[in-house]
């Protein structure tokens, strides 16, 4: 089934993927227009739940029957995971069989007043002039450190859309091996590193890592790249507490 979803004022493109990968269009008239397919009801309704929980207002939801086999057939193709349940089984080595499952809602859906402070750090961090490439690696590098396997996941899927290659994702692990990094991006890497590993020694972020990054980067920039540091590593902990599980949404 093919919908078009209205809502209050101007949403954060960032969230389009959060929504179930709908068509998002901010119009004249100070709303936003969600549109595309989604395969059932409790789809639906898992969106409908994420607009109220982000605290907006539903003005309008429409549906095209005339569209619905043609866009299903779409949507088949573009998400072959869509079928996923919340809960995976799976073997380990010895052949014991062990459930993948969340083990509740992530806690910024559960209170409605915290997902959009969250929005607005995130769009802060696209106002400091830092590349969103680059950004897209601070996001990617921290979720790899701390183990968040959602981040990671979703981190490598927005990246691609934002133009990065499969060669540098790959090589993000171990970046300082490899030549594909400009050294603005070098330095991006290093405070993030630093800044997510703020236990692993007493000067958790040396003057050096520091002094290398003030090279390459203004007062904005510089606090673009700690604001994003500083959300992933939220979302992260977040994310890997409760357990939730790449390539499904909130």
């Amino acid at each position: 089934m093919h919908y078009h979803i209205r809502i209050k004022g101007y949403l954060d493109p960032f969230w389009k993927d959060w929504l179930a990968g709908l068509t998002m269009v901010h119009e004249p008239v100070g709303t936003t227009s969600l549109a595309g397919p989604l395969p059932d009801q409790a789809a639906l309704f898992g969106v409908l739940l994420k607009i109220h929980r982000l605290g907006l207002i539903l003005l309008s939801l429409e549906t095209y029957e005339a569209a619905e086999a043609q866009e299903q057939r779409r949507w088949d193709a573009g998400h072959p995971d869509a079928a996923l349940s919340k809960q995976t089984e799976l073997k380990t080595p010895e052949g014991e069989l062990f459930i993948m499952q969340a083990r509740m809602s992530n806690p910024a859906t559960i209170f409605p007043e915290v997902l959009q402070p969250i929005q607005a750090l995130l769009k802060a961090t696209r106002q400091g002039g830092v590349p969103q490439k680059t950004l897209e690696l601070v996001h990617l590098r921290a979720s790899q450190i701390n183990g968040c396997s959602y981040c990671v996941d979703y981190g490598t899927r927005s990246a691609r859309k934002a133009g990065e290659t499969d060669e540098r994702l790959f090589a993000v692990v171990a970046w300082r091996e490899t030549p594909y990094f400009t050294d603005a991006e070098r330095a991006a890497l290093a405070l993030t590193e630093a800044a997510t590993r703020l236990a692993d020694k007493a000067d958790a972020v040396p003057d050096e890592i520091w002094e290398e990054a003030t090279r390459h980067y203004d007062e904005k920039g510089l606090a673009a790249i700690i604001l994003m540091i500083a959300t992933t590593n939220l979302f992260n902990r977040l994310n890997a507490t409760t357990r939730q599980m790449a390539g499904q949404g909130w």
